[in-house]
């Protein structure tokens, strides 16, 4: 037989060897079990003992084809044939496709993908087919994989052959290497580098770390537990280690002086006592518990208890030592506030207190009595201060000092603290901060603390010091009528200063009234003269010295229409003939002003009155 018309055949085999591999691995030609049942008697199956004497061409095309009525539905798959025959061309190389025979049902059938064999075992006749080209014999295959040898054709038709890509003739397949064991496996780019020869693994004695950089030191011997200190380890810098731990024990030992450790326990009435009796200083430690607190204010308040004046000294000397911390202690607060009541009358405890929390630390600090916290323990340890030292002149004084310097007059609850120390300080300690709000009150109106803490001062001022203030408010009247804050200040002295004054700044105020009932804040001002101040006349009297422009102004504005209205609803049932005449010079103003939005609750109140005292007030 011609050579080249031998390749040709087995090439077409091969092809088709392959189409029918992967519709059976697909399994596009297999028809749908309604099919399948409909067409099981055209194609009977063999009987177990009968001898398949075909090709394996024969039996993969036939396994591949469907039954003759689905001929025409499966024309599609002819092309799709063809397009994977194209598509195999351009596949990239891959695991060889004997690693994709898979063996059949439990005849045993082996197939072959790319070589030349098709065998079955049968077990009845004991005797073998071998289908192909071939004429050599083969050796009996089982239905495995991993026991599958090719045939002779295998040699012209190798899995190489189908695993080259596109332009496959125009390059010579490379040689597979033989498998590398694990002692020659070299990693990526290994044919660039040269391996590194492994060192021989070295002992725990041996072994430095960053041994390449520095040079190992002997090791040393094993810390005992008593000996150890945390943070020892600082590699490679052997004089930073000893200065590093001196600097972590002076650190421990400071903490431990400024924060003493959290008792474990509540302590009990008697160890409490046993505590306080023994001589030496209360720590805060032993009040941090609530129950622990109180067992020391019961101690305080049962003064004819035994041991009453040792368990004083040392409450006091533990208190003096870091009255700072009982102020932000929430228990050790209560402690402080029962000590300064206990040493009510005692000169030298309470000047130890005093001294102890306006006095600086060791290094030089000085804490701030007014803190700027959410809870109030510093506000009640600085009342029950003032109340202490309110007796001895000298101790109030340096007291309110402190707290001036500090700002007490801009801090938000200033006027608390001055409403507390004007009610229990003598005035001759408290004129200083009289002096200072007047000197201070440009900067005081401007904030909403400034303001109430005004009012304080207002209250608390006599002599001169009132008449500077009334001074002050009769020529800025307009300035802190219309502030933000201070317009509350001119209230609080139109509702609660004395006649005179009140009228002097009615009088003052009324000049302006256009202007301030115009105002956002102003208009507030204007009523509070006939609502809180009591002068509905010299109000009433200064609308109706107004032109009919101004009138009109008023009216219609959006805060001022207020002013008016109200003005008309208070003073028709105290004054009702000047009231009426106020109300007909409104109704008398011009449509387009009494139409407007904000008129139209003057324009009500006018009517109302019309209609109910118009004929009486004629």
């Amino acid at each position: 037989m011609d050579p080249s018309a031998a390749t040709g055949q087995s090439t077409r085999d091969a092809h088709a060897h392959l189409s029918s591999f992967f519709l059976d691995a697909m399994r596009l030609g297999e028809p749908s079990p309604p099919e399948r049942q409909r067409h099981a008697p055209l194609a009977p199956p063999p009987s177990r003992g009968q001898q398949l004497d075909r090709s394996y061409v024969a039996v993969f095309a036939e396994m591949a084809s469907p039954p003759p009525a689905l001929q025409l539905k499966m024309s599609p798959m002819s092309k799709m044939m063809q397009e994977l025959e194209i598509t195999r061309q351009f596949w990239p190389p891959s695991k060889p496709y004997a690693s994709l025979a898979r063996s059949s049902n439990r005849d045993g059938y082996a197939s072959q993908i790319g070589g030349a064999a098709f065998t079955k075992n049968t077990t009845q006749s004991g005797t073998q087919h071998q289908s192909g080209p071939s004429s050599s014999a083969q050796q009996p295959l089982r239905a495995s994989a991993r026991q599958y040898q090719p045939g002779p054709v295998a040699a012209s038709l190798t899995v190489s052959h189908y695993q080259q890509p596109y332009y496959a003739s125009q390059y010579q397949p490379e040689q597979v290497a033989a498998p590398l064991t694990a002692s020659q496996y070299q990693p990526y780019y290994a044919s660039q580098y040269q391996p590194e020869r492994v060192a021989a693994p070295q002992t725990a004695s041996q072994y430095q770390p960053y041994a390449s950089q520095y040079q190992s030191e002997p090791a040393a011997a094993p810390l005992a537990a008593s000996q150890y200190e945390p943070y020892a380890i600082v590699p490679h810098q052997s004089e930073y280690g000893s200065s590093f731990h001196q600097r972590m024990r002076a650190i421990q030992a400071a903490q431990a002086q400024a924060m003493p450790s959290r008792a474990r326990r509540c302590r009990t009435l008697e160890e409490t006592r046993s505590a306080l009796l023994s001589g030496a200083p209360m720590e805060l430690q032993l009040v941090t518990f609530p129950d622990s607190a109180a067992h020391v204010i019961y101690l305080l308040l049962h003064r004819d208890g035994e041991g009453y004046e040792q368990i004083l000294r040392s409450v006091l000397a533990g208190v003096t030592r870091g009255v700072h911390d009982f102020i932000d202690n929430k228990e050790g607060h209560k402690v402080l506030v029962e000590l300064l009541g206990a040493c009510a009358g005692r000169q030298d405890e309470v000047k130890a207190i005093v001294q102890a929390a306006l006095a600086p630390d060791a290094n030089g600090t000085r804490y701030s009595l007014l803190r700027s916290t959410k809870h109030d323990y510093w506000e009640k340890c600085v009342r029950e201060l003032m109340t202490a030292a309110a007796p001895y002149p000298d101790l109030s004084a340096m007291l309110v000092d402190r707290l001036m310097c500090e700002g007490l007059l801009k801090h938000d609850r200033g006027d608390q603290l001055l409403q507390h120390c004007f009610a229990t300080t003598r005035h001759q300690d408290t004129v200083i901060v009289l002096q200072c709000a007047l000197d201070k009150i440009d900067d005081m109106i401007g904030t909403a603390s400034g303001a109430k803490c005004l009012v304080e001062c207002y209250a608390r001022a006599t002599g001169h010091q009132l008449q500077a203030f009334n001074d002050i408010l009769l020529a800025r009247a307009l300035e802190i009528a219309t502030g933000k804050f201070s317009n509350y200040f001119m209230q609080h002295i139109l509702e609660h200063g004395d006649a005179e004054t009140s009228r002097l700044l009615v009088e003052r105020l009324m000049a302006d009234v256009v202007q301030l009932s115009l105002h956002s804040i102003g208009s507030y001002v204007v009523e509070a003269c006939y609502q809180k101040a009591g002068l509905l006349p010299l109000v009433l009297a200064a609308f109706l010295r107004l032109d009919d422009d101004c009138l009109a102004q008023l009216v219609q504005g959006a805060y001022a229409n207020y002013v008016v209205h109200k003005l008309l609803d208070t003073a028709i049932h105290v004054f009702p003939r000047e009231t009426m005449a106020l109300v007909r010079r409104i109704d008398g103003l011009p449509q387009h002003v009494t139409r407007r939005p904000y008129a139209r609750k003057v324009m009500m109140v006018v009517l109302k009155l019309l209609a109910r005292y118009g004929r009486m007030y004629a």
